[in-house]
């Protein structure tokens, strides 16, 4: 956003130096990217009045003496005030403003005999700033002075047009009917009739001049200076090329064509809002106009359009168009909506100042659902506690007043009412931060000692989420961060059993859909490190995947943790020899997870996964399917091109967090001895060893507090379809000591049970 230093000034009294105000702006939150100064030599230009045109020449006078310049018939006009330069060749736009326009520039309103220099400054200073999306109000020269006005304490001067109007009535002119309130909430329109197009004035074009923006013609210079001064985009048509005279606006029709003011055109669809006429397109809304209402030299009659367009649907259609204006930009950050009166008001002023026309009366102006201003409650102790720093409550009023806010106060509060051209203020927290700065961080002292609340309200998601993290990294791994957004054909997904959710308007191929699932970004990032011969990792990512919903295939989300470990299970120590992850390493990690959730009872059932091959198991809890741990295929291996086993496991954190218990129940230190009791079992080779575990549990009595697997044998001292599993039982006692008989007849029971529910005998040696 360039904005000139003299053109501020028509705004607000101040007394900063070109530095010092690029300094306190770039302080206050409005970073300052360049300072360029202007030096013109507008002295050797003087003003005069032209007599007579003939074909080739004009006769001009000084108000002292007359003289002859080289013009054509069809530049000048008799009674035309233009400058010449002592030589008196006429002085154009490409002389005084380095425009590519070698039309006379008109000195409307000046002196004759008088300097160029004397109506024009020959100093200047031209600031480009970084405006933040969340500062609409600023992408106008009015908004930066309303900065300068908090921080100076001086008043903003605000323009208030005054539009001479005929008694001929606007609405039998034309009529503006909203067919999408939703995309376009507010839409006025005024219709100036009879104007000249010409030159714009030497004022407008130097203004113009200042902030890039090359003259044109009087009429769409001005809408490009109420644009620049106000920060408001709109549009001017040639009323005549209005069919109907209806506006209408409405999405367009999925394959509709549109050529716009640059020449180029465009096939539409239903995301992009479109100005029609009543018969067809004139303009895609908020982004460009159309080539078929242009405003050119024949033009007479003007429709003048201000209106609010709805920011993300204005997003949506430039970036489907691939189109990016001064206007769109400033439609998709937010305009005051309630600012159109005051800015198609201001354009058909200065339209009538510089191209003449009448103003026909009133402006059309349909404005369904009013937006209203924002109010909020500030308290004066939350500043003081926020800040940690008094500030007086005189200054903060007229902080917050000479931001164009309206304040009013009591003893314990501030009352703020939040006009709609700053829509990033809607917290309390929004209009501290205001206060602090204009207030001037520098000038808030460092505190030895502050406040802090101790009853705030905990955030159980946060603390959920926090303790999670906090187990994985006790356990040695590292966490990572992956895009949501993945490529509509990922490879590592060929296999994923669901269709991913689609985005409407990818950025690109690279980010066309959701992620269904983490493991593809933990699989990406492994196979980096691998490449990078790291090959020993633990790491795990929380984040949403997404899939849809198989009532309407419309999109949920949910949070899920994901793992991937490879390499050795140890670094390499002389002491021992580096053993290789397994199954069991990873298994072992989500158990420990789970305990420190306080879930007992999981189970993990061999199941089929489309990332994972034998070992592959679904993690169940009462029933739920917490999620699935096994080893990455050796396809999908061989598809990374990874040499090396990976093992991952994904689990569903919402459906995890709605089953843990965060009350800890207290367990007392036994009064008697534990006594352990080690039994080798054979089963069935098929048995999984989890399904003999969770039958133990089951049939070996209330005193029975742990099981362990210490031992899996199979071989030549078992039979072929047999393997041995050691068990390791631990009873504790609560109200005595066990004797012997009391344990064999334990033992002696789930033995029995054990044979006859699952055919499992005690082994003999």
């Amino acid at each position: 956003m360039k904005v000139s230093y003299n053109w501020l000034k028509e705004y607000i009294d101040f007394d900063y130096s070109p530095d010092e105000l690029a300094y306190k702006l770039t302080m206050a939150g409005l970073e300052v990217e360049s300072v360029d100064a202007l030096v013109h030599h507008y002295k050797p230009y003087t003003i005069v009045k032209v007599e007579s045109v003939d074909e080739n020449s004009a006769v001009v006078t000084d108000g002292r003496k007359r003289g002859s310049v080289q013009a054509g018939a069809n530049t000048l006009n008799a009674g035309d005030l233009i400058a010449v330069d002592e030589h008196g060749k006429i002085a154009t736009a490409k002389e005084l403003f380095d425009h590519d326009d070698s039309r006379p520039v008109p000195f409307t309103g000046t002196e004759v005999g008088k300097s160029v220099a004397d109506y024009l400054p020959e100093k200047d200073t031209v600031f480009d700033l970084f405006i933040t999306p969340n500062r609409p109000d600023c992408f106008g020269v009015l908004g930066i002075a309303r900065e300068i006005s908090a921080l100076s304490g001086n008043p903003l001067k605000i323009p208030k047009p005054v539009v001479k109007e005929t008694i001929e009535k606007a609405e039998k002119a034309v009529s503006v009917d909203i067919q999408d309130p939703m995309g376009c909430p507010r839409y006025s329109a005024r219709v100036v009739k009879n104007v000249e197009i010409a030159p714009s004035p030497y004022w407008m074009q130097y203004r113009l001049y200042s902030v890039g923006i090359r003259a044109i013609n009087n009429v769409v210079d001005v809408t490009n200076y109420v644009l620049m001064e106000f920060g408001h985009p709109l549009h001017a048509f040639d009323y005549s090329l209005i069919i109907r005279h209806e506006i209408q606006v409405r999405r367009a029709e999925k394959g509709e064509r549109f050529a716009t003011l640059d020449g180029k055109g465009h096939t539409l669809d239903p995301e992009i809002l479109l100005i029609c006429d009543g018969v067809r397109p004139v303009a895609l809304a908020g982004i460009m106009g159309g080539l078929n209402s242009e405003v050119k030299e024949t033009t007479k009659d003007i429709l003048l359009e201000c209106a609010y367009f709805n920011p993300i649907v204005i997003r949506r259609g430039a970036k489907k168009l691939g189109i990016a204006t001064e206007s769109s930009m400033r439609f998709e950050r937010g305009v005051d909506p309630n600012a159109t009166l005051t800015v198609i008001n201001r354009t058909a002023q200065l339209i009538q100042e510089t191209a003449g026309g009448a103003v026909l009366q009133g402006v059309v102006d349909v404005y369904p659902r009013k937006i209203e201003p924002v109010h909020i409650h500030l308290a004066k102790d939350h500043i003081k506690r926020l800040l940690g720093a008094e500030i007086d409550p005189t200054v903060t009023k007229q902080i917050l007043t000479q931001l164009g806010l309206r304040v009013s106060e009591n003893d314990s509060a501030f009352e703020v009412e939040v006009p709609t051209f700053r829509p990033d203020l809607t917290r309390p927290v929004d209009l501290i931060e205001e206060i602090a700065r204009i207030y001037g961080y520098d000038k808030i002292e460092e505190q030895k000692k502050s406040e802090i609340l101790l009853n705030d309200s905990v955030n159980t998601r946060e603390r959920f989420i926090n303790l999670v993290r906090d187990v994985f990294v006790g356990q040695g791994f590292k966490e990572i961060l992956t895009n949501s957004m993945i490529p509509r054909k990922d490879q590592i997904l060929q296999e994923f059993p669901e269709e991913p959710v689609q985005l409407a308007n990818p950025i690109s191929e690279d980010m066309a859909v959701l992620r269904p699932t983490l493991i593809s970004g933990l699989a990406r990032i492994a196979q980096r490190n691998i490449f990078r011969q790291m090959p020993n990792f633990r790491l795990f990512e929380v984040g949403r995947v997404f899939h849809k919903t198989p009532e309407d295939g419309r999109p949920e989300e949910g949070v899920y943790l994901g793992g991937i470990l490879s390499g050795t299970r140890r670094p390499e120590h002389w002491k021992h020899k580096p053993q290789p992850v397994d199954f069991f390493d990873a298994k072992g990690f989500v158990e420990y997870f789970l305990d420190q959730l306080s879930l007992k009872n999981v189970t993990y059932v061999e199941a089929a996964h489309w990332a994972f091959s034998n070992p592959s198991v679904a993690i169940n809890y009462h029933g739920k399917k917490l999620g699935y741990l096994g080893k990455i295929k050796e396809e999908l291996k061989e598809r990374l091109d990874v040499p090396i086993d990976l093992f991952a496991f994904e689990l569903n954190l919402d459906l995890i967090e709605s089953e843990m218990v965060w009350a800890k129940r207290y367990v007392p230190i036994p009064k008697f001895p534990t006594v352990r009791r080690d039994l080798a079992l054979l089963v069935d080779l098929t048995m999984p060893v989890g399904t003999l575990i969770k039958n133990i549990h089951k049939w070996g009595g209330k005193h029975l507090q742990s099981v362990d697997v210490f031992d899996v044998y199979t071989g030549k001292q078992v039979p072929s379809d047999k393997k041995s599993v050691a068990v390791r039982l631990e009873y504790v006692p609560e109200d005595h000591t066990f004797t012997e008989e009391e344990i064999n007849d334990m033992q002696s029971a789930l033995l029995k049970k054990l044979k006859s529910e699952l055919g499992a005998e005690l082994r003999q040696s």
